[in-house]
C-alpha cells in the first residue's frame, strides 16, 4: 500500500472515530440540517414535463424546431378537445355549445376552433367536397324534398307520423325510394324502443339529409385550443383540463345524452404524463423503501442496526433531493425515478459498513476500535465505490441528452452525499444505538455453498460464462433502439387512447412534417415537388384550402338552393299539435303499418314496418305513452331539424372564396408570424413504423433541409440519443479503467474486474433482444451505469481478496460476499418496483436495470471469485 494510501485511510479512519465519539453532536447537526433541506426541497421542488426539454436546445435541429413553434403560435401549447356524439347531429351541437363556453374563457384560452366547422365551412363546406361528391349529395336532397317539404310545414310528431303514414300508403307508388323509407322508419323504431327502455336515443337529420355521402367521420368533431400557460407552475394545463371537463358536465355533454368528450393534445398528454410518471415514481420509491427495509432485516438480524441503516438512507436522500434542485433547478420526466435509484444504490453503504462493523464485534472488537477496524477494512472500498458510480452517472453530463444529464448529475452527487452520510451519520447512530448484530445461519449456509461450488467448478463457470458472453455478442446486432416519445406514455392515459381513436377514425397521421418559405408562391412551387416523393401523400399550403372547380360547383349549388327553396324559404307553417292530434296521428300511422301489404314492399321496408309496429306496441305495453313521454318522442325526433335546415340554408348561399377570404383559424395555421408561408407534409405511410418515420423524414429533408417539426425532431433526437449514450458509455469505460489501474496497480487484476463486468453488459443487451425491450430514451442508461454498478462490487471483492490472502481466508468466507449479495438484492428489489409504474419509459428503466444488476450479481459472486482463484492457483504454480 502506497503512503498516499495509507494517508487516505488514516482520513477514513479519523473521520468515522471523530462522528462516533461526538455521536450526539454529529446525529443533531444531521437532524438539524435535514429539516431545513426537506423544507428546501418540498417548496421548491418542480418537474419538467416535455419531451422537448429532454435534448440540448442548442443542437441545430433543436433551434429550428424552436424558431419554428416561435413564429407559428397557433400549434403550440395546445390542446385537442374530441367530442363524439352518437349521431353527427348530437356531436355538431355538443361541439358548437362547448365552443361558445371555451371561448368565454380568455384568461384560459388564447383561441378555439373547430377545424371543418364554424361560420366560414357552414357558409363554404359544400365547395370542398369533390364535384361528383356534390351531384350526389344534391340528388340525395332531391329525393327526401318532398318529405322535408311536408315536415317544413307541420314540424311536430303529428307532421312526421303523418309523413309517415302517407309514405307507407304509397309504398307502391316510388313517392319516396323504399330504401329511404326502411332507413326512416328503422331509425324512429330505434329511437322509441330508446325511450321505452329509459334510454338516450335522437333521430339523425344529418344522416337522413347526407348519407353517407360525405363527412365519414361526422360523429367526430375536433376542437383545437391554443392556452395560456404559466411557466412556474408544476402542471401548467391542469387548470385548463379541468375546466374543459367542468364545462362538459356543466352541459349535460356525457353518455347520458348521447355525447362524450375527451382530451388529446400536447399539453394533455404532457400533464398526464407528468401524473403518469409522478404517480409511478412516489409508488416505486414507497414500495422500493419496503422491500429494501424487509431485505435488510432478514439480512442484518439486527432491529438497531436495520434502523440506523435506513434513518442513514432517508436524510440522504433528503440532502440529495436539496442538492438536485439546487444545482439542476428541477427534475424531469427521467431524473424523477432519482428517488428510487437513490434508494437502491445508497443502501448499498450502508449495507457494506453494517456487516463489516457487525464483522468486526463478532471478531471481539467494540467501541472505537471496531469503527477504526471498520473504516480501515471498507472505508476505501465505498469511496471507490462511490466514484465508480458517480462515474456512470456523470459520464451523461458533457452530452447534450439533458434529460440523462440532468439525472447524472442529480445522482452522481447523491453518490457522494450517502458515502458522506455512511461516514459519519451512520458511525454516530450506531454509537448510540449500539446494536448487537449476529449472522443469520441461511447466510452462512449460503456463502459456504457457493465457496464449495466456486472452488469445485471454477474452470467450467469460466468456460461457461466465456461461451455465453460470445452467444450474446451474436445477439447484439439485433438490438434495437425505440425513439418514438409517444411509446414511452402510458398507453391507458385518456389522451393516449384518445389519440389512437383519433388517428383510426380519421386516418389523420400521428406526425406531420412542417417547412417554412418565403411566401405562398414559393411555398406552392415546393408542394409540388414533394407530393412527386413517394413517401408523400400530400404537401397543404394555405392555397390548398382554396376549393378547386368552383364554378361548376356552385352552379348545382344553385340548382339545389332553386329546388329546396320551398322547403327552407317557401313553407308556410300549421299550427300547433296538440296531444290528442299526435295520439291521432300514431294511431293513424300504426294502421298503415298493419295494412301494408306484403306485395307492395320489400323485404327490409316489411322488416322496418314490423319493428316500428313492434316499437309503439311495446310503447303502449309499458305504460309510458304520457303526454310527457310523448314530448320525449318528438323531441328525440325532430330537435335536431331546425338547426339542420337553418346550416343546409346556410351551405346553399355559398359564394366564390380565394385565398383572401380564408379566415384567420385556417391563415394563423399556414402562415407564420413573420409572413413565411407553412408547407405541412402528410406521409402516405404509418410513422409509427419507425425505418418509414426515416424514409420520410431523409427523403423531404433531401428537397428541403430546413424541414422541421415533430417528425425531424424525433429522428434527430435518436441520433442524439445514440451519439449520448457511446460517448458516456466510453466515457465511464475509460475513467473507470483508470481508476482501476490506480487503485490495483495491475493490468491482469485490472482485466480479471472488467470480465465480469463485461459479461453482466452483453447478457443485459443480449436479454433485450431474447425478450423484446428495446432501447429508449429512458432505459439507456443502463449501458454506462452497469459498468459502475458492476465495479462496485467487484471492487468489494477484490479489495476483500487482497486482504484475505494475508491471513489464508478465503474471501466467500467473509462478510463481503454476503454484503455485495445484500447490496444486490437490495437494489435488485429497488429497480424492480421502476416497473411498475404505469409510465411506458419508467417501468422500461426498472426492468432493464433489475436485468442488469442480476447479471452483474452472478458475474461478481460466481464469475469474478472463480476468476481469482484461477489467477491465484496460477500464480502459486
Amino acid at each position: 500500500m502506497t503512503r498516499v494510501a495509507i494517508a487516505f485511510r488514516e482520513v477514513l479512519v479519523a473521520c468515522v472515530d471523530g462522528a462516533q465519539r461526538q455521536a450526539v453532536l454529529v446525529v443533531s447537526v444531521w437532524l438539524a440540517l435535514t429539516a431545513g433541506l426537506g423544507y428546501y426541497a418540498a417548496t421548491s421542488f418542480r418537474i419538467q414535463a416535455s419531451d422537448l426539454d429532454l435534448i440540448s436546445a442548442e443542437l441545430p435541429f433543436q433551434r429550428t424546431y424552436l424558431e419554428f413553434r416561435r413564429v407559428m403560435p397557433r400549434l403550440t401549447n395546445t390542446m385537442v378537445v374530441v367530442v363524439r356524439g352518437e349521431t353527427p347531429d348530437l356531436a355538431e351541437d355538443a361541439a358548437a355549445r362547448l365552443v361558445t363556453r371555451m371561448r368565454s374563457e380568455t384568461e384560459l384560452f388564447r383561441f378555439v376552433d373547430q377545424p371543418g366547422s364554424g361560420a366560414f365551412f357552414d357558409r363554404h363546406g359544400l365547395l370542398y367536397l369533390d364535384k361528383e361528391e356534390l351531384a350526389e349529395l344534391i340528388d340525395r336532397l332531391a329525393t327526401v324534398q318532398p318529405f322535408l317539404g311536408e315536415l317544413a310545414i307541420d314540424p311536430s310528431l303529428r307532421g312526421f307520423f303523418d309523413i309517415l303514414r302517407l309514405a307507407i300508403d304509397a309504398a307502391d307508388e316510388d313517392s319516396l325510394p323504399e330504401e329511404n323509407l326502411a332507413e326512416v322508419l328503422d331509425v324512429t323504431a330505434a329511437t322509441i324502443e330508446a325511450e321505452t327502455a329509459g334510454r338516450f336515443r335522437q333521430f339523425s337529420w344529418h344522416r337522413l339529409l347526407t348519407g353517407d355521402t360525405i363527412d365519414g367521420d361526422a360523429n367526430t368533431r375536433v376542437i383545437l385550443a391554443q392556452l395560456h400557460l404559466e411557466d412556474a407552475d408544476i402542471r401548467p394545463a391542469q387548470f385548463a383540463i379541468e375546466r374543459v371537463r367542468a364545462l362538459s358536465r356543466a352541459l349535460s355533454l356525457d353518455a347520458a345524452h348521447g355525447v362524450r368528450v375527451s382530451l388529446t393534445g400536447g399539453q394533455v398528454v404532457d400533464d398526464e404524463e407528468f401524473v403518469s410518471a409522478t404517480s409511478g415514481a412516489g409508488l416505486a420509491a414507497v414500495i422500493s423503501f419496503v422491500l429494501v427495509s424487509v431485505l435488510v432485516a432478514l439480512g442484518f438480524g439486527s432491529v438497531r442496526l436495520i434502523a440506523c441503516v435506513l434513518f442513514t438512507l432517508l436524510c440522504g436522500l433528503v440532502w440529495s433531493t436539496a442538492l438536485g434542485l439546487l444545482v439542476v433547478g428541477h427534475f424531469n420526466l427521467i431524473s424523477v425515478a432519482f428517488a428510487v435509484l437513490f434508494i437502491g444504490l445508497g443502501v448499498d453503504f450502508g449495507i457494506h459498513f453494517s456487516l463489516r462493523y457487525g464483522e468486526e464485534l463478532r471478531l471481539g472488537r467494540t467501541g472505537a476500535p471496531a469503527f477504526r477496524g471498520t473504516a480501515a477494512g471498507v472505508g476505501g472500498a465505498l469511496v471507490l465505490c462511490a466514484v465508480s458510480t458517480a462515474i456512470g452517472f456523470y459520464a451523461f453530463a458533457p452530452t447534450h441528452f439533458v434529460g440523462l444529464a440532468e439525472l447524472g448529475v442529480i445522482a452522481g452527487n447523491g453518490m457522494f452525499v450517502t458515502l458522506f452520510a455512511n461516514l459519519t451519520l451512520l458511525p454516530a447512530l450506531l454509537a448510540l444505538a449500539r446494536p448487537r448484530p449476529r449472522e443469520p445461519r441461511y447466510w452462512t449456509r449460503a456463502m459456504l455453498g457457493l465457496q464449495h461450488i466456486v472452488e469445485r467448478r471454477r474452470k467450467t463457470i469460466v468456460l461457461s460464462a466465456l461461451a455465453l458472453g460470445v452467444g450474446g455478442l451474436a445477439l447484439l446486432p439485433q438490438a434495437r433502439f425505440d425513439l418514438d416519445p409517444l411509446n414511452l406514455k402510458d398507453p391507458e392515459t385518456e389522451s393516449m387512447r384518445t389519440l389512437r381513436e383519433l388517428h383510426a377514425e380519421t386516418d389523420q397521421p400521428f406526425y406531420t412534417i412542417g417547412i417554412l418559405v418565403t411566401d405562398l408562391s414559393s411555398a406552392t412551387a415546393l408542394a409540388s415537388r414533394l407530393e412527386a416523393l413517394e413517401v408523400v401523400d400530400a404537401a397543404v399550403t394555405l392555397a390548398s384550402y382554396v376549393p378547386d372547380d368552383q364554378d361548376a360547383k356552385l352552379e348545382l349549388i344553385d340548382q339545389a338552393a332553386l329546388m329546396l327553396w320551398p322547403v327552407l324559404e317557401g313553407a308556410e307553417p300549421a299550427g300547433a299539435a296538440s296531444a290528442e292530434d299526435n295520439r291521432a296521428a300514431i294511431a293513424a300511422l300504426r294502421r298503415a303499418l298493419d295494412a301494408l301489404p306484403p306485395s307492395a314492399a320489400g323485404a327490409d321496408l316489411t322488416n322496418s314496418a314490423r319493428r316500428l309496429r313492434d316499437a309503439f306496441t311495446a310503447f303502449d305495453a309499458s305504460g309510458s305513452a304520457t303526454d310527457e313521454r310523448l314530448d320525449a318522442i318528438e323531441s328525440r325526433l325532430l330537435s335536431g331539424l331546425a338547426g339542420r335546415l337553418d346550416k343546409l340554408r346556410l351551405a346553399l348561399s355559398a359564394k366564390p372564396i380565394s385565398v383572401r377570404d380564408l379566415p384567420e383559424e385556417i391563415r394563423g395555421r399556414m402562415v407564420a408570424s413573420d409572413g413565411r408561408a407553412r408547407i405541412e407534409v402528410l406521409p402516405k405511410e404509418d410513422l409509427r413504423d419507425y425505418q418509414a418515420l426515416r424514409r420520410f423524414v431523409s427523403d423531404v429533408r433531401g428537397i428541403a433541409p430546413d424541414a422541421t417539426d415533430d417528425p425531424v425532431a424525433v429522428v434527430e433526437a435518436g441520433r442524439a440519443v445514440t451519439r449520448a449514450v457511446i460517448q458516456a458509455t466510453a466515457t465511464a469505460l475509460v475513467l473507470i479503467v483508470a481508476l482501476l489501474l490506480i487503485r490495483l496497480r495491475s493490468v491482469a487484476d485490472t482485466a480479471i474486474v472488467m470480465l465480469p463486468l463485461a459479461l453482466a453488459g452483453i447478457f443485459t443487451a443480449a436479454a433485450t433482444v431474447l425478450l423484446d425491450i428495446p432501447f429508449n430514451f429512458a432505459n439507456v442508461i443502463v449501458l454506462p451505469l452497469i459498468l459502475g454498478l458492476g465495479l462496485d462490487n467487484g471492487i468489494h471483492l477484490v479489495l476483500r481478496h487482497e486482504a484475505a490472502q494475508a491471513t489464508g481466508a478465503h474471501v466467500l468466507a467473509t462478510s463481503t460476499p454476503r454484503a455485495v449479495l445484500l447490496s444486490a438484492l437490495t437494489t435488485i428489489c429497488s429497480f424492480g418496483s421502476l416497473s411498475l409504474s404505469p409510465h411506458v419509459g419508467t417501468a422500461s428503466m426498472g426492468i432493464l436495470l433489475t436485468l442488469a444488476v442480476s447479471f452483474t450479481l452472478l458475474s461478481t459472486l460466481v464469475v469474478l471469485p472463480a476468476l481469482l482463484m484461477r489467477r491465484q492457483r496460477t500464480a502459486n504454480l
